[in-house]
């Protein structure tokens, strides 16, 4: 969905546009169950938070800010709230990072296309498994969301520069990690 349609789709839901909000659901329930799958494996948790996001969207539509750009909002509104919960119920990650982000073999699999030798696979997977949660999360979101730097740092609470230091780390990471940088970066540079 361009900018433009998701804009035009905010207005008419906050103007009081019921159907808007169902069509806001069916167009970012799925990215939004996926990206809160990588804070909790707790599917219903999930799915749980993503309902009452909407509630409060149906609750509060027309007191809602005016200009938003509609998917780094929700996505932002669903990491808080899964983070509150988790963080209510003593789920939160005790290795000393503030939140849990997973990157599992399904989403490396995306990084990786088919024509790339199993020891690069394995490579790059021992390389990701290493990262810590916000490097995993600053790579779905640039690779798999294909969010830019702006909307990186809203949804993670960094400043632009931070996003594009934290960003530019992991890449760095990942390139020593892996023994064959020169593959790694044209895999990343083709998403």
């Amino acid at each position: 969905m361009s900018t433009e349609a998701e804009k035009k789709l905010w207005n008419s839901f906050r103007q009081g546009n019921k159907d808007a909000l169902k069509s806001i659901y069916n167009t970012f329930a799925d990215v939004l169950f996926n990206y809160g799958t990588k804070f909790s494996a707790d599917t219903d948790l999930v799915q749980d938070e993503i309902h009452d996001l909407f509630i409060y969207l149906f609750e509060k539509g027309k007191s809602l800010s005016v200009e938003v750009s509609l998917r780094p909002y929700l996505m932002v509104s669903l990491r808080r709230r899964i983070l509150l919960r988790l963080k209510e119920t003593n789920l939160m990650n005790n290795d000393g990072e503030k939140e849990k982000f997973s990157l599992d073999l399904s989403f490396e699999e995306k990084l990786i296309n088919a024509e790339i030798q199993e020891e690069i696979k394995s490579s790059l997977k021992n390389a990701l498994n290493n990262l810590t949660s916000r490097e995993k999360e600053i790579i779905y979101l640039k690779y798999f969301e294909n969010l830019n730097s702006v909307e990186i740092s809203n949804i993670m609470q960094i400043n632009n520069q931070a996003t594009r230091n934290l960003l530019s780390k992991t890449l760095g990471k990942l390139r020593t990690m892996v023994s064959n940088t020169h593959l790694l970066s044209s895999v990343l540079l083709s998403f």
